[in-house]
C-alpha cells in the first residue's frame, strides 16, 4: 500500500491549540493539589535558576543555567518564560501560592504547546481520519514513555537538564516538515531551535545541522522559485524570532573577554577533555531507551564494560524488544511513504539526529551522566512515532467504510490515554522535603525581624562552604522576594551573578552589609550560636560571626595552618589549609583580590598589635617580586603594606577607640592589588589568583606610646 501524503493541510493553529490545552488541563489536574494549593519552594539548581529568573524580571538576564565547566549555557529564554508565568499565575491572578508554582506553570505551558506542535505538524501531512488515529496513537505512546520511561518530567519540570526533550521532539518535526515544502511551519524551527541553543551549549550541534537540512529541502522543493517568495509572512516572523533570540547573546558579546561567550569558546580551546570510544557513546545513548521503561534507572552510566554491557542487555531485553519492533513498523511505513514525502524527510532528519547525538556522546567533557543527555528521551519517542502513524493509516483503511466505529475507536483510545496521564503518579511534582522548606521560608523571616531590632543592613552577606551552595542558593532567593540584597564572594559569580557579588557594591559593603552564616548543624564547623536557625540538608543559619571571641589581653590568633580555627572567622578569600609533603608545615592561600574575616571581640583599654604572618606570591622572573596589601578595619583604612622575601609579617596598630566599636561584628578586609594566576603567567597549573599564604592572624595589646621628650 502506498500513502501520498499531501502538503499540510490549514488548521494547524487550532489543531495545536486544542491538543497544547488538554495535555496542559490533563497534568494540571493531576497536580492540582500540588500547583494550586501547596507552598512550593526552591533549593539546589532550582534555587540558582530561580536567580535568573528575577534578573529576566528586571530584564536583565543574558545568560543561561551555570555549566560546571565555568561557564553559563548561552541564552536565558527559559527564564524570560518563567518571569512571565510568576507576572501571569502569581502577580496578575493569583492562581498559585507561590511564585515557583507559576514557574512550574509557565513550563507546563510551554512543554504542552513544544510537544503540541510536534504532533501538530506530524498530524497535518495526513488525512483527517487518519490524523485523528495518529493523535491518540501518539498520546498513548507519550503516556507509556514520558511518564514511565525516558525524561519524566519533560512536562512539569523547570530543571534544564530536562527542559530540552520537547523543543528537540519539535525541532525534528518542523525541520522535516519544511523539508517537505511545509515553509509555513519555518516560525516553528526558530521557535524550538532558539529555546534549545539557549538552554545548552551543546545544542547548536543539532539545531543548526537540522535547521539546515530542513530549510536545504525546502530550497529543492521550491526551485526554481525562491523558498522567501514563495512563503514571505513565515520568513518575516522567522528572521524576527532569530533577532530576539540573537539579542541577549549579542549583548552578552559586547563584553568582548568578559563575556559568557568568551568563556565558551575559551573551553572549548582550552580543554582537552577524555574522548570516548563510538561503542561506548552508542551504549549511552541504548540506556536511555531502556532505563525507566520496564525496568528502574541505572545507577551508573557511561563505564560498562564488555561483560556488563551484556548483562545489561539481558537485564533488558523486554525493553529492547518493544523498540525493535516498533522500529520495525516505523521502517515499514516509512518504505512506503511517497518519494520525497513527509515520512522520509522526518525519518532522515531523525537519522541524522542519532548520528549526532552518538557523536555528542564521543565528544562529552569528564563523565557521561544521564543529566548530560536527557534530550534523547526525545530521540527514543520520535523513533516510536511513524510506527503510530504506519498504525493509523492501516486503521484508517481498515475502518474507512464504517466511520462510526472509527470515531469511537479513537474516543476510546484517547479515554485510555488521559485515564493513564491523570494516574500516573510520575507525571506528578516531585520536589525536596516541603515542611522543610517551609520552615525554612519562616525562620528567615524571623532572622530579618531579628536583624531589624539591631538596626540590621537590608544588604546579607551570606558565607557558606563549596558544599552548601544549594542552601545557600534557596536563601538568597528568599532573601530577594523579601526586598533585601543578598551578596556572595566573587568566586560564585558563575551561579549567583556578578550583581550579586560583594565587589559588585563597592563603597564598604563587605563592612556594612549584615553577615548570615550558613554552617553545619552538627560536626567540628558547626555554629555554636544559640539562636541560629534550621535549615535543609542538616544546616543553619547563624547571624553574625562565630561566638569565639578575640582576645589581645589572651593574644588570640587566627590560626590559617591545618587543624587551625581560621574557618570560624573567614568569610571569603581564603582557600583552605595546604601542606608541604617534606616539612609538614601548612597555610591557607589568599585566592582573590578581595579577602574578609569576621570575628567577635573582648574590649581592650589599649590599643591592639594586629600581626600579619604571611609568605607572598613571589615570582621575579614574571614580574611579580611582592605583594602589597591594602587593610581596612570595622571600616577604617588602615593603609597599604608590602609582603616580600625577606618581610614576611606586617605588624598593624589599632587605636582602641577602633577596636572597641564594633565588638560584636568586627570586620578585617584585605585587598591584594598585585595578586596573580600562575596558570596565567605561565608559572605553573595554579588558576588561582594568589597573594599570600597565611599562617597566621595574632592580636595582643600593644605597648604604650612613649611620651614624647620635652
Amino acid at each position: 500500500m502506498t500513502s501520498v501524503f499531501p502538503p499540510p493541510r490549514p488548521g494547524l493553529p487550532r489543531v495545536v491549540a486544542l491538543l497544547a490545552t488538554l495535555v496542559f488541563l490533563a497534568l494540571a489536574a493531576n497536580n492540582a493539589h500540588e500547583l494550586f494549593r501547596t507552598r512550593l519552594y526552591e533549593i539546589d539548581d532550582e534555587a540558582a535558576d530561580t536567580l535568573l529568573v528575577h534578573d529576566a524580571r528586571d530584564g536583565r538576564a543574558l545568560t543561561g543555567h551555570y555549566s560546571r565547566w565555568g561557564f553559563r549555557h548561552p541564552g536565558p529564554a527559559f527564564f524570560y518564560c518563567y518571569a512571565a508565568g510568576e507576572a501571569l499565575f502569581y502577580d496578575a491572578l493569583g492562581w498559585v501560592p507561590t511564585p515557583f508554582n507559576a514557574q512550574l506553570l509557565a513550563v507546563l505551558a510551554l512543554q504542552a504547546g513544544f510537544f503540541a506542535m510536534a504532533l501538530g505538524i506530524c498530524a497535518s501531512w495526513l488525512p483527517p481520519a487518519t490524523a485523528r488515529i495518529f493523535l491518540c496513537l501518539a498520546l498513548v505512546l507519550a503516556t507509556c514513555w514520558f511518564a514511565n520511561g525516558g525524561s519524566n518530567g519533560a512536562f512539569l519540570s523547570v530543571w534544564p537538564a530536562e527542559v530540552l526533550a520537547l523543543p528537540l521532539l519539535c525541532l525534528l518535526a518542523a525541520s522535516a516538515s519544511v523539508a517537505a515544502g511545509g515553509g509555513n511551519h519555518l516560525p516553528a524551527v526558530l521557535v524550538a531551535g532558539g529555546f534549545l541553543v539557549h538552554g545548552h551549549v551543546a545544542q547548536p550541534l543539532f539545531v543548526v545541522p537540522l535547521t539546515l537540512l530542513g530549510y536545504g529541502g525546502l530550497i529543492l522543493k521550491t526551485w526554481p522559485q525562491a523558498p522567501w517568495r514563495r512563503f514571505p509572512r513565515a520568513h518575516v516572523v522567522a528572521a524576527g524570532l532569530l533577532a530576539l533570540f540573537l539579542l541577549p547573546l549579542a549583548l552578552d558579546a559586547l563584553r568582548a573577554g568578559e563575556s559568557n561567550l568568551a568563556a565558551i569558546l575559551r573551553h572549548l580551546r582550552e580543554h582537552h577533555g577524555e574522548r570516548k570510544k563510538l561503542v561506548r557513546s552508542v551504549w549511552y545513548f541504548l540506556q536511555f531507551g531502556a532505563d525507566g521503561f520496564l525496568y528502574p534507572r541505572s545507577a551508573a552510566f557511561g563505564h560498562f564494560t564488555g561483560a556488563e554491557m551484556t548483562a545489561y542487555a539481558r537485564l533488558h531485553w523486554r525493553a529492547y524488544a518493544l523498540w525493535t519492533l516498533a522500529l520495525a513498523m516505523g521502517a515499514g511505513g516509512l518504505w512506503r511513504a511517497a518519494r520525497g514525502g513527509f515520512a522520509r524527510r522526518f525519518g532522515a532528519l531523525l537519522g541524522a539526529a542519532v548520528l549526532l547525538t552518538l557523536f555528542w556522546g564521543t565528544r562529552q567533557d569528564g563523565d557521561m551522566f544521564y543529566f548530560n543527555a536527557f534530550f534523547n528521551s526525545a530521540l527514543w519517542f520520535a523513533l516510536a512515532l511513524p510506527a503510530a502513524w504506519a498504525t493509523a493509516e492501516f486503521l484508517a483503511a481498515r475502518f474507512a467504510s464504517n466511520a462510526r466505529t472509527l470515531s469511537l475507536a479513537t474516543l476510546l483510545i484517547f479515554i485510555l490515554c488521559a485515564a493513564v496521564a491523570v494516574n500516573a503518579d510520575r507525571w506528578r511534582v516531585h520536589t525536596f522535603d516541603e515542611d522543610s522548606l517551609r520552615a525554612m521560608q519562616d525562620n528567615i523571616v524571623q532572622a530579618l525581624a531579628l536583624d531589624e531590632a539591631v538596626a540590621g543592613s537590608r544588604q546579607k552577606l551570606l558565607v557558606f562552604t563549596q558544599d552548601d551552595w544549594p542552601v545557600a542558593a534557596a536563601v538568597a532567593v528568599r532573601l530577594e522576594r523579601l526586598g533585601c540584597q543578598p551578596l556572595v564572594e566573587d568566586d560564585w559569580e558563575i551561579m549567583f551573578s556578578r550583581h550579586r557579588t560583594v565587589s559588585a557594591h563597592p563603597g564598604g559593603t563587605a563592612q556594612s552589609a549584615t553577615l548570615w552564616r550558613i554552617v553545619p548543624a552538627h560536626g567540628e564547623n558547626a555554629g555554636g550560636d544559640s539562636d541560629a536557625l534550621p535549615l535543609p540538608y542538616g544546616m543553619r543559619l547563624a547571624r553574625g560571626p562565630s561566638s569565639q571571641r578575640i582576645d589581645p589581653a589572651k593574644e588570640d590568633s587566627i590560626n590559617f595552618q591545618q587543624g587551625g580555627n581560621a574557618p570560624s572567622f573567614v568569610c571569603y578569600g581564603w582557600s583552605g589549609p595546604e601542606a608541604d609533603a617534606v616539612t609538614g608545615e601548612s597555610w591557607s592561600w589568599s585566592y582573590a583580590r578581595n579577602a574578609l574575616l569576621a570575628f567577635r571581640t573582648a574590649t581592650v583599654a589599649a590599643d591592639v598589635e594586629m600581626v600579619i604572618e604571611a609568605e607572598p606570591l613571589s615570582l621575579p622572573q614574571f614580574g611579580v617580586p611582592q605583594q602589597r596589601i591594602e587593610l581596612v578595619f570595622n571600616g577604617q583604612p588602615l593603609g597599604g603594606y608590602t609582603l616580600s622575601k625577606n618581610a614576611q609579617i606586617v605588624v598593624v596598630r589599632l587605636p582602641v577607640a577602633l577596636w572597641n566599636a564594633r565588638p560584636e561584628d568586627a570586620r578585617l578586609a584585605f585587598y591584594f592589588p598585585d595578586a596573580a594566576s600562575p596558570a596565567a603567567l605561565g608559572a605553573g597549573t595554579d588558576a588561582r589568583l594568589l597573594g599570600g599564604a597565611f599562617r597566621a592572624v595574632r592580636f595582643r595589646l600593644a605597648a604604650p606610646t612613649p611620651a614624647p621628650e620635652n
